[in-house]
């Protein structure tokens, strides 16, 4: 498989981490042309293997995810499996290289790994899973990013009748220095994620907290965080005393009978502020319209609100209006 990818930018007026315009906020869709995926894969009834490069999304994305709201998502360099045995499913993984949105032109574009990876799910019921995973990240390239991630969880979807369910999901992991980093430091990370949906309505409750020392937190380099740290980008990294987040969100599927395909409205409201002593760090809106126009075509606009409590997290309002044709 071979994949490229092109992003060619209209106007320029924004700061893509490249062209020095800081008065601006990052958005990370530099002009660029590069090559995305190339790999070659087996599949069998109970095994699958793949070597090369190609979008990765492990579990919810939350360790280990492609980024893949980006124009150029996140892409691995290395090899990845995944068996069955039994009820159990392991993934495995060697990881060389992460090829990160900013592109290849950034500083912090590319970075070369060794980075071993493995991960376990296994049902315990009907309606609950247990999983974990260990992430020996390994940065060859900026060794003060090198850490040992090890993580288990539950997590679980009841129906309560046929129009109705719940689910939740509880998280725990606890990340140490690694390798060559020069730091000596133990953090844990806790989240609980609570939703209820009932025929087109879905509520969501989220409360993470990413542990700091004062000198280190908790972070997540080859995660996904738009999914529960905001659209706003403010929170790319977690600051140095930490990250209390807290997430309120509906979607709310709407039916226009003048209209083809689907429609759903989104809303969330979220809370930073630091794990380790007072203040606030901020507060994010963010709405979004999704119409799904058919199987291939659909359009969005969402929009974000970061408003700011703290000097060295600027206030920032954001707004995206895209069509998506898939096949």
């Amino acid at each position: 498989f071979i994949q490229g990818v092109n992003t060619s930018v209209l106007n320029d007026s924004y700061n893509n981490s490249l062209n020095g315009k800081t008065r601006y906020p990052v958005v990370a869709d530099p002009d660029t042309t590069d090559l995305h995926q190339l790999h070659v894969s087996y599949a069998g009834a109970a095994h699958s293997l793949q070597i090369g490069r190609s979008r990765k999304v492990y579990d919810n994305a939350r360790f280990l995810g492609d980024n893949g709201f980006r124009q150029q998502s996140q892409t691995f360099d290395g090899l990845w499996g995944q068996s069955k045995f039994g009820q159990a499913e392991v993934t495995y993984g060697y990881l060389t290289g992460v090829n990160r949105v900013f592109g290849k032109d950034s500083p912090q574009g590319q970075w070369d790994l060794a980075t071993p990876f493995v991960g376990v799910k296994l049902p315990v019921t009907k309606a609950l899973t247990a999983h974990g995973f260990v992430l020996a990240y390994d940065n060859q390239d900026l060794a003060s990013q090198s850490s040992l991630t090890t993580a288990l969880g539950l997590s679980g979807q009841w129906s309560l009748d046929k129009d109705t369910k719940l689910t939740a999901r509880a998280d725990w992991a606890r990340q140490s220095d690694h390798a060559d980093n020069p730091a000596r430091f133990d953090l844990d990370f806790t989240a609980l994620d609570v939703g209820f949906q009932h025929q087109q309505t879905q509520i969501g409750m989220l409360l993470e907290k990413h542990e700091s020392n004062g000198v280190q937190a908790f972070q997540t380099p080859l995660g996904t965080r738009r999914v529960t740290l905001g659209w706003s980008d403010a929170m790319l990294t977690t600051p140095t005393q930490g990250l209390i987040n807290q997430k309120l969100s509906v979607r709310q599927g709407l039916t226009v009978k003048s209209l083809p395909g689907s429609l759903s409205a989104f809303a969330a409201v979220q809370h930073f502020s630091p794990e380790r002593g007072p203040g606030r760090y901020g507060r994010e809106i963010a709405l979004g319209l999704t119409h799904k126009l058919n199987a291939h075509w659909s359009w969005d606009v969402a929009w974000a609100d970061f408003d700011s409590k703290s000097v060295g997290l600027p206030s920032r309002d954001k707004l995206w209006v895209f069509v998506t044709y898939s096949r």
